[in-house]
């Protein structure tokens, strides 16, 4: 079984071997690599879902800014609810 290679936040890389981990701890690694091979899978989609997110929140505020100012909604209260004719 080959090396496991680890890189600490300072730099330093310690090694392990693969071969003289407990069952437990080979079982937890291969959910750790079956997590990170669907996170690499699924980032692409998550980055464009909150591309998209974004530009919603853009394209309702500047339509709730230009309908607030061209008059042609109606006040039920102090709250964000519009009637637009």
């Amino acid at each position: 079984m080959s090396d496991i290679q680890v890189k600490n936040d300072n730099g330093l890389v310690e090694k392990f071997s693969k071969k003289d981990m407990t069952d437990e701890q080979r079982s937890l690694f291969d959910a750790l690599l079956d997590l990170q091979k669907r996170c690499i899978e699924i980032e692409p989609i998550a980055r464009e879902f909150a591309d998209k997110k974004q530009l919603v929140d853009l394209k309702s505020k500047s339509l709730l800014e230009s309908l607030r100012g061209i008059g042609n909604a109606e006040k039920e209260s102090d709250s964000e609810t519009k009637t637009i004719d």
